[in-house]
């Protein structure tokens, strides 16, 4: 497959041709750019997506929404509406995207959310409020608005330095583009990898003086009940599972479950609203699952697409359960103080 798309790297190179003039644009002031009044983090890819960015999102709203009047705003990928909105525990992923609504549920009134297409004007509605910290998620090419801390994620498995541009791979840009990041974290590392491993993939991404290179892993944690079903001990153990993701790359997990089921993978589209249909589809599988110590597996941001009164309905009868995830960060504290360095020398 792989060896297939390389026949598509002459079209990689007029679209990343395109981004590298669109970034040379900004570069030169030709087209602007919005600093806002608001110390400002940035977390985004290189790549189209699975990159675990969410969870590192997640991780650094833990840390510091005790410390900073904390707003996060995101595009809101995949949702239904236009416009900005201010994201509540009342919200939907239809109306305001899987990953904000998951934001919002796991943090509530500790943190401000909202969602906006429009970057610049997203953040100048969240400067009329009284936050001194934002967070914008999967901003890394939205060049409209400035960053005062800009962080790259990009993979154990699959980093930018080996893939190229799409269609050919699954690059939004250049390889070249991890230039405009303070802070570089590889993702999805085993909780193995040694010091020299680090070194040698540090030598690869081949850092500037002022870039930091950090490493962090998944950390796989409970797996939890939807509806009323029981949480699981060592004695109710499912054998067989049925794992349901609309996420980019399902693997890591579907290995990770493997390790204490047998696992069968039925995997939609990233961030897949889920229909009435879809559900008797795969309860339709589950059902051909031979014996009664079997349930249905999926994750905490299919979870937000699936909390639709009609879909709740369906599921309250089935043993459905999501995997809990966070993220490790091999050097935390170092890592957290660069990010705090950056946003505190900008302001």
């Amino acid at each position: 497959m792989k060896n297939l798309l390389k026949i598509f790297i002459p079209i990689g190179w007029l679209y990343g041709s395109v981004m590298a003039l669109r970034n040379m644009m900004f570069n030169l002031g030709i087209l602007k750019t919005y600093n806002a009044k608001i110390p400002t983090i940035s977390v985004g890819n290189l790549s189209m997506g699975g990159t675990g960015k969410t969870p590192h999102v997640d991780f650094l709203i833990s840390h510091f929404k005790s410390k900073f009047q904390l707003a996060v705003l995101s595009r809101g990928y995949g949702r239904r509406t236009k416009g900005y909105l201010k994201v509540t525990e009342h919200s939907s992923a239809e109306t305001v995207g899987d990953e904000p609504l998951l934001y919002k549920l796991k943090h509530k009134e500790e943190i401000e959310v909202a969602v906006c297409e429009d970057r610049t004007l997203g953040a100048q509605k969240l400067e009329q409020g009284a936050f001194n910290l934002l967070i914008l998620d999967d901003a890394y090419q939205h060049r409209k608005i400035g960053r005062d801390c800009n962080i790259l994620i990009t993979t154990f498995d699959e980093p930018f330095y080996k893939d190229h541009v799409v269609p050919a791979g699954r690059l939004r840009e250049y390889r070249r583009g991890k230039n405009r990041a303070n802070i570089i974290v590889v993702s999805k590392c085993p909780k193995s990898l040694s010091s020299e491993d680090k070194r040698k993939i540090e030598r690869k991404i081949n850092p500037s003086n002022k870039q930091k290179v950090f490493f962090s892993n998944i950390d796989y944690g409970a797996i939890l009940p939807i509806s009323s079903q029981e949480a699981w001990n060592s004695e109710n153990l499912p054998e067989e599972v049925l794992l349901v993701t609309g996420i980019a790359n399902p693997e890591p997990l579907q290995k990770e479950l493997e390790k204490k089921f047998k696992v069968e993978l039925m995997s939609f589209p990233d961030h897949h609203n889920y229909t009435v249909n879809d559900l008797n589809k795969i309860h339709t599988i589950f059902d051909t699952f031979v014996g009664q110590n079997k349930a249905i597996i999926t994750t905490e941001k299919d979870l937000m697409r699936l909390k639709q009164p009609q879909l709740l309905k369906l599921i309250e009868n089935r043993p459905w359960y999501y995997q809990s995830i966070t993220v490790g960060l091999d050097e935390e504290t170092n890592f957290l103080k660069q990010i705090e360095k950056h946003v505190s020398a900008n302001k």
